[in-house]
């Protein structure tokens, strides 16, 4: 048998998958995200931010799953599902140390449609971050949340050095923010309390 037509249905089927794949993801056809209003807090200082820490650590997401739905009940068809972002640790920067945290938030709608909080969009696998979290109470959610606005800062070290960026909502100026400075800053001013 001629090898051109053992390996031809092979070929055509990559061929065919590779575009039904890349006609599927092109931004005309990708799901737009829906913004939902937050409800989450704003500390007007470091010691309120850390009061309402159980942990705060950099680190680098380097796992991303799908975690739990959540409805309703008065209303089933009307909830969403989470994500759990493994962020293996570098270091502990407030809190007990740890080698890994899971961290849980919102990702989608039921039908699967992407969701922001507040225009922040879900931790993505190989953001280098630092986060101020909080560790779920109830049975059915024992990970770890984001502490509210000022919880998150994607690390930046396209500048030569490890600045930290607000992600989602800038604070106002009353409220503790870290953008701009360096780990090491954040973690001096944490000691300092």
């Amino acid at each position: 048998m001629n090898r051109f037509v053992v390996y031809a249905p092979l070929v055509i089927g990559l061929l065919a998958a590779t575009l039904l794949w890349r006609q599927q993801s092109t931004p005309e056809t990708a799901a737009k995200a829906v913004d939902i209003p937050g409800t989450q807090q704003s500390f007007d200082t470091l010691p309120e931010l850390l009061d309402n820490t159980t942990i705060a650590v950099s680190g680098t997401v380097d796992r991303v799953e799908v975690g739990q739905t959540y409805t309703d009940p008065n209303k089933p068809d009307a909830g969403f599902i989470s994500q759990f972002a493994n962020v293996r640790v570098d270091a502990t920067l407030y809190g007990p140390s740890s080698s890994d945290v899971i961290v849980e938030q919102e990702a989608t709608l039921l039908d699967g449609t992407p969701i922001t909080i507040d225009g922040t969009s879900p931790l993505v696998e190989g953001e280098r971050v630092v986060l101020f979290l909080v560790q779920g109470t109830t049975s059915q959610n024992r990970h770890f949340g984001i502490v509210g606005t000022q919880g998150r800062y994607e690390v930046d070290v396209d500048s030569g050095s490890s600045v930290l960026r607000v992600v989602g909502l800038s604070p106002d100026s009353s409220t503790p923010s870290f953008d701009g400075l360096e780990i090491e800053e954040v973690k001096r001013r944490i000691q300092l309390q």
